[in-house]
């Protein structure tokens, strides 16, 4: 399969993509995320096309699961590193959940999510 842009206002994947997950309530729509702090959904009655973007994520792992209309996303960075989304309302995040342990000299998370 591959992935592919949806036009010039989604362009698709320009970095590695590390996760990639289909939807168990819609099996022809799939989500993917990777380097480029973006996950794309594609629909694979448009030949695997971009359709809409969820932009925030920099995916590094198998760090993306959907269950309903929730989708769940981890963060490899050092703040705001576990995001929840509402796929109805996919451009805010719904929740920030709270994956941090700070670090007493940083002031940083130590969390740098692969997995989620």
């Amino acid at each position: 399969m591959s992935l592919k842009p949806g036009g010039s206002h989604l362009p698709g994947h320009k970095e590695r993509i590390f996760s990639v997950k289909f939807d168990k309530t819609q099996s022809s729509i799939v989500y993917s995320g990777g380097w480029d702090d973006a996950i794309y959904v594609s629909d694979l009655r448009e030949g695997g096309s971009a359709v809409a973007v969820i932009p925030g994520p920099h995916v590094c792992g198998d760090s993306i699961d959907v269950v309903g209309n929730l989708l769940l996303a981890g963060s490899y960075r050092n703040k705001k590193n576990l995001l929840l989304y509402d796929l109805r309302h996919p451009l805010k995040v719904l929740e920030y959940l709270d994956m941090d342990v700070k670090s007493s000299s940083t002031h940083q998370s130590e969390m740098l999510l692969y997995g989620a």
